[in-house]
């Protein structure tokens, strides 16, 4: 009997972005697949590295920007953006430009504080 395969086998690859060498179009594609398997299996867990601002906003309900060196923690944002999500449309959301803004400004400036999105 052969055992199910698990996403995270899937989807593990020894680069930091593994969407980054795809076209815009496929790897939004990628992204709605997982947030699609994402919303399918509700207890699934799962860790995405990235570099990509707008990827991280779509993909996640709680972003951590670890700085350094040595590496720490210097910023923390918890992503309030309805699921079940899907690219076009949370990019759309009026709190998108403001969470990416808050974001940007984190990783710009290291004194930036977590204010009320709503």
């Amino acid at each position: 009997m052969r055992s199910p395969l698990s996403p995270s086998c899937c989807f593990s690859t020894s680069r930091s972005a593994p969407s980054s060498s795809v076209d815009a179009i496929t790897r939004e594609a990628l992204q709605n697949e997982v947030l699609q398997l994402w919303e399918r299996t509700q207890r699934m867990t799962a860790l995405l590295v990235t570099h990509d601002i707008d990827e991280a906003i779509v993909m996640a309900d709680r972003i951590i920007v670890i700085s350094g060196p040595p590496g720490h923690i210097s910023f923390e944002l918890p992503i309030t953006l309805p699921r079940p999500r899907n690219t076009q449309e949370i990019r759309a959301h009026e709190d998108y430009p403001k969470t990416r803004k808050l974001l940007w400004d984190s990783l710009e400036r290291h004194d930036v504080r977590l204010p009320e999105l709503t």
